[in-house]
């Protein structure tokens, strides 16, 4: 497998998981070598938590192996090989994760781009569906647990996924879900200013000289249909 496979299946891994949490955060930060620093805080919510405790139990006793969300030495090993510099994986807890590290837009993926003075996010369903398919069996249970149309590839309107939701887990963990939101924050290298950007239509947006920040609803990307650009320029 080479360095940009390995590197494609443990960020969308990561941005998989993070669509199943109900506190999330990524932060990425250009450099003018060409490089990004990325920070991924990951918090899945209590109500969410218990659901996939109780379905890694199922799995747990089925494969007679201990099952986790969220595995350290597999995420640090995908990265290394993935060539990704200044790694630093942490577990606070068996809910939350936390990821830094340093990759170089030579290895080329879908989600975030370099090009001169321009740093780009993309997200759409074609690519999560592709990588989802390459992980392996016991991390698609994980997101087969929520049916997200964005995976699945079945159209539903927010409405429809939210009724699917409540009659299969009940409310709590519904409006955990329509109350959540990803934050993502994009900054410029250092000593350079903002001068201009976009966001996803419809998302309000914070700005400063230096970065773009806006919280993209969990529901709109559990839902999402189509590809959705954000970017920031310096």
């Amino acid at each position: 497998m080479t360095r940009i496979k390995y590197f494609s299946l443990t960020v969308y891994l990561i941005v998989l998981l993070a669509v199943t949490g109900c506190s999330s955060s990524i932060n990425i930060k250009a450099g003018k070598d060409n490089t990004q620093d990325i920070l991924l805080s990951l918090d899945l919510g209590e109500a969410v938590s218990r659901t996939i405790l109780s379905a890694t139990k199922g799995m747990q006793k089925m494969s007679g192996k201990e099952t986790n969300v969220f595995s350290k030495n597999h995420i640090e090993s995908g990265l290394k090989k993935a060539n990704v510099k200044n790694i630093i994986v942490s577990c606070p807890s068996s809910t939350k994760l936390n990821v830094n590290g340093t990759i170089s837009s030579s290895q080329s993926h879908d989600l975030i781009a370099q090009d001169k003075n321009k740093l780009v996010v993309t997200l759409s369903p074609e690519s999560l569906q592709n990588i989802s398919k390459t992980l392996g069996e016991e991390t698609r249970s994980f997101l087969d647990l929520f049916m997200a149309p964005v995976i699945t590839g079945e159209k539903m309107t927010d409405e429809e996924y939210i009724d699917l939701l409540e009659s299969v887990y009940g409310k709590e963990i519904t409006n955990d879900i329509k109350k959540a939101s990803i934050k993502f924050t994009m900054t410029v290298p250092d000593g350079c200013r903002q001068k201009s950007y976009k966001a996803p239509e419809g998302i309000s947006v914070s700005a400063t000289d230096k970065s773009v920040s806006f919280s993209y609803p969990l529901l709109r990307l559990l839902t999402l249909t189509g590809t959705e650009t954000s970017f920031i320029q310096w």
